[in-house]
């Protein structure tokens, strides 16, 4: 019931000669014939076919590879192959459910897809859910990275409807969504038009705010969490939020700044700072969005607002667990876990100290002691300020930290400038200064800015 993914497989599989690294999938179907080449293309080569047979305890030493493939080539030219086909869509859909009924588990956005299409069974003059289902995939393929279709329905339909698991969201669906033509027109209408709403959020642009100097915070926070922090559970509730802010006008910019910044500040704590799993989140989102989408007025979504600081606010750790994980950041110019955190970080209170919505363009992380991968001490996030990129390749490797002040006298940046008048009168920067320092940004940091947003006592 698929349509096979054309010219890709007849490029990639059919015409060797015709195989390319620069051939990436662009839709989900071309996603899985992709993974499936590679992997038989890793499984079929010698070492890995005579690991398979030793492992089910054949012994294959007197049989040259060649021989090895021939039985695997023998065994699947002796396999039987059922084909079924009919020209009706509704047949169609009547034996897939039969079939799956009785053999491997389908996904259930599969059988939701073919629930569907066997009751909109009219294609003329077009198929409307043919339609509403590829420009779907070609919304969620639109800004050149694959998203799988299957995660983007999971999360819509937790955002819309119910919190449920992917295995019973078939299920769900058949209970809420009335089986008829008018209703799944609906629902498709309303899932293409989220398609395009969830690709803004995983990949988002300056233009999708028109480039509006007060919204910029939004495209640098979304980056921080799909990739600084590599979270996909925010899309849940970002989908109801944004639902409430630039579709419904529930909300104000300065709630849904706040909203936002608690979900990137949330994320930061437990997932990247204390690396813990958070699938407590996922009702608080759900509920949150679905609540916030069947708002009424701008005081119900008030409310439900505060809400929802309330329950992050009550989850946090205490300060000393925040301090104790803070204090082991690191950053190094090599490659290392931990320089995206401290990244985020130093960019946060750059921020923070400059009442800036944006980090700067052009900022850098600098080693306020020169780096010195044998001395872990410099690369603790005591010792890292955000610092032109300009200035810092300029800076020597081996000065002092009189003479850096120097240089970072020539910075606008006002972290810089409160960098400075802190120490002026400090000559020589020490592992002591390093440490404290630490203490003192893990408590900036934990009251004065997460506090801020969660409503932090000290």
């Amino acid at each position: 019931m698929n349509d096979t993914p054309n010219p890709y497989f007849q490029r990639l599989i059919q015409k060797k000669q015709e195989r390319t690294n620069s051939l990436t999938p662009e839709s989900e179907e071309e996603d899985r014939i992709k993974s499936a080449y590679e992997y038989f293309e890793k499984h079929l080569q010698e070492k890995k076919l005579k690991e398979k047979f030793l492992y089910f305890n054949l012994d294959v030493s007197a049989f040259s590879y060649l021989d090895l493939l021939k039985i695997i080539r023998d065994q699947i030219l002796s396999s039987i192959t059922i084909c079924m086909s009919t020209v009706e869509k509704k047949e169609a859909g009547m034996i897939f459910e039969i079939l799956n009924a009785k053999g491997k588990s389908l996904d259930d956005l599969d059988l939701i897809k073919n629930k569907i299409f066997e009751v909109m069974k009219n294609e003329t003059p077009t198929d409307e859910a043919k339609l509403h289902w590829k420009q779907t995939k070609e919304n969620l393929a639109s800004r050149g990275e694959f998203i799988d279709f299957s995660v983007f329905f999971q999360h819509y339909w937790v955002s819309k409807y119910r919190k449920v698991t992917s295995k019973k969201i078939y299920a769900d669906f058949n209970s809420t969504i009335e089986k008829n033509e008018n209703s799944y027109l609906m629902f498709l209408e309303e899932m293409e038009k989220e398609s395009k709403e969830y690709i803004r959020i995983i990949i988002p642009y300056s233009n999708d705010y028109d480039n509006r100097q007060e919204f910029q915070y939004i495209p640098e926070t979304l980056n921080n969490l799909n990739k600084s922090m590599n979270i996909k559970q925010h899309r849940i509730i970002m989908l109801g939020l944004n639902y409430a802010r630039f579709n419904q006008k529930l909300i104000g910019a300065k709630t849904y700044r706040k909203l936002i910044k608690a979900i990137e500040y949330t994320h930061f704590v437990f997932n990247a700072l204390l690396k813990q799993r958070t699938q407590w989140l996922d009702k608080i989102y759900s509920d949150f969005s679905i609540k916030m989408r069947n708002c009424v007025d701008k005081v119900e979504a008030q409310r439900l607002a505060d809400d929802l600081i309330k329950d992050l606010s009550k989850e946090l750790p205490s300060f000393s667990i925040f301090e104790s994980k803070f204090i082991e950041l690191q950053f190094s110019k090599s490659k290392n876990d931990g320089n995206e955190k401290c990244k985020f970080v130093v960019q946060t209170l750059a921020k923070f100290i400059g009442e800036l919505d944006v980090t700067p363009n052009g900022s850098s992380v600098e080693h306020i002691m020169n780096e010195n991968e044998n001395n872990s001490i410099t690369l603790s996030v005591g010792n890292l300020i955000l610092l032109e990129a300009t200035i810092n390749s300029i800076i020597p490797s081996n000065v002092d930290f009189s003479r850096k002040k120097e240089y970072y006298n020539e910075s606008k940046y006002p972290c810089i400038i409160d960098f400075l008048n802190l120490f002026k009168n400090t000559s020589v920067w020490t592992e002591d200064d390093i440490n404290n320092r630490a203490k003192q940004l893990a408590h900036t940091f934990y009251y004065e800015i997460i506090g801020k947003i969660l409503h932090l006592k000290t």
